[in-house]
């Protein structure tokens, strides 16, 4: 297979999942994280994947984020665990919006979307990679934000990494039935039906940072 063919089966993948993002994009994520990964794993690579960049993930958010095992450290274990980290987290920055996609979406500025990103009044949940924000599609709804995003996005612990963050909000969860038929509801799904935010705050104060290992 040529790289020309690799490329455009690489595409393919993406598009029939609905990643419209270009080839280049998602494996330059991929190896942004796969070098941080290796790095905070104790295990450098001898040869840098991509040159040092500003405002992307690093070894000691990946090592904050708790994405290394901490035992265990056998070559296997860690190859597995590299290569899915590094996987979701491309198909995240891929699947996410940039400040100005963000901002065109919902009518503003793109200095309007990165004050609302900031710690101090966070109404919009971004992470940054490859010298950008991202803001995951997770807390939009066509041209506006979920209802009483706003009263939720606080409550999110500052060293959750963020594809455990877009995970908690679009899988089921059982603490959230659905009073109308008795189905667990995604936190999306649940202030998408207008339910109170007030349950998703509880439950983002007991969230546990880290991977989601199979």
């Amino acid at each position: 297979m040529t790289s020309e063919d690799f490329a455009r089966h690489l595409h393919d993948i993406l598009s029939r999942y609905g990643i419209d993002a270009p080839t280049e994009e998602f494996l330059a994520a991929l190896a942004e994280m796969a070098t941080a990964y290796a790095e905070a794993a104790g295990r450098p690579l001898d040869t840098p994947i991509l040159p040092a960049r500003t405002g992307g993930v690093t070894s000691d958010l990946v090592r904050s984020w708790g994405l290394v095992p901490v035992r265990g450290r056998d070559s296997a274990e860690l190859r597995r665990r590299a290569i899915g980290e590094s996987a979701a987290w491309a198909v995240l920055v891929c699947h996410s919006y940039t400040t100005r996609e963000a901002a065109e979406i919902l009518g503003v500025t793109a200095g309007a979307i990165r004050a609302r990103i900031g710690p101090t009044r966070r109404s919009l949940y971004g992470f940054r990679s490859l010298g950008r924000w991202r803001l995951p599609r997770f807390q939009f709804m066509g041209d506006d934000t979920l209802p009483y995003i706003e009263l939720v996005l606080p409550h999110v612990p500052e060293n959750a990494s963020p594809v455990a963050v877009h995970l908690w909000f679009v899988d089921p969860n059982p603490a959230l039935v659905d009073p109308a038929t008795g189905d667990p509801l995604s936190p999306r799904e649940w202030l998408l039906r207008g339910y109170s935010p007030e349950p998703l705050r509880d439950l983002l104060r007991q969230m546990k940072s880290g991977p989601r290992s199979p």
